[in-house]
């Protein structure tokens, strides 16, 4: 039941990360996203949120996001925390077993 709580929680987290996470719009050819530039057609992972955002459209500061995938533990198993000194994707917490 532990682990449900936390995969509720993190969940939760992501919800809140999208909501406050809205891109800029900027005539630059740069989209700002946590205020960060990044040039239109180029990713970047944003140090400290453990995902990568690509600027698609700086004009109207549209992005895409990849984050972690969330996974389901197995019996015996624990999850590993975020590691925020890390880039994307190898900032991602994994399962050990």
């Amino acid at each position: 039941m532990n682990i449900l709580k936390h995969l509720y929680f993190f969940i939760f987290l992501l919800f809140i990360e999208c909501v406050f996470t809205y891109p800029r719009k900027n005539e630059d050819h740069f989209c700002k996203v946590h205020g960060i530039r990044i040039r239109e057609g180029e990713a970047l992972s944003i140090p400290g949120h453990c995902k990568t955002v690509k600027c698609l459209k700086a004009s109207t500061g549209k992005t895409s996001t990849l984050e972690c995938s969330m996974f389901i533990l197995v019996e015996g198993c624990k999850s590993t925390e975020v590691d925020y000194t890390k880039s994307f994707p190898t900032c991602c917490p994994h399962s050990i077993c």
